[in-house]
């Protein structure tokens, strides 16, 4: 498994998961969450991801994934995350001017999301909703996830 641009582990912050395709846009996510004084990891791909997290159990505390990966929609992978932590925060990035991204929101608009390109004050008011509220969000509750039809049954991948 290979990370990229911020794969340390640091002792600031809470651990943010940026997930996206493109190395540009994870590389700028990133050091736009570092100055915030968060800690980031970053993955290419969902598989690398849920590897990740399994392999760091409760350790991330934020999952920012967009919407549009290939094989994997972000939207199935925080599925599959809330799955192995429950509690984790997860976020959306989302590009309004791609009708297909639009259709495939429609099917997660239950989960926080944010409109692609990303303003570093649209983040920090992300982060600040997501990162400092006390309370579980409403999709995690201390019985688990609630149940949830797959978008895109039959194409889990692990």
């Amino acid at each position: 498994m290979s990370h990229d641009v911020g794969s340390r582990l640091s002792p600031r912050g809470p651990l943010v998961l940026v997930v996206d395709e493109e190395l540009t846009r994870r590389s700028i996510l990133s050091r736009m969450i570092r100055a915030f004084g968060y800690s980031v990891r970053n993955c290419a791909t969902s598989r690398e991801a849920l590897q990740f997290l399994r392999d760091h159990p409760q350790e991330v505390r934020l999952l920012i994934a967009d919407l549009m990966l290939p094989g994997m929609d972000g939207g199935e992978l925080v599925e599959r995350a809330l799955d192995l932590d429950p509690t984790v925060r997860v976020l959306l990035t989302v590009d309004t001017d791609n009708p297909k991204a639009v259709e495939l929101h429609a099917g997660y608009h239950d989960f926080a999301w944010v409109r692609k390109p990303i303003t570093f004050t649209a983040l920090a008011n992300r982060l600040d909703e997501l990162l400092t509220q006390r309370a579980l969000p409403s999709y995690a509750s201390p019985m688990g996830p609630p149940a949830r039809t797959r978008r895109r049954s039959g194409q889990h991948q692990t």
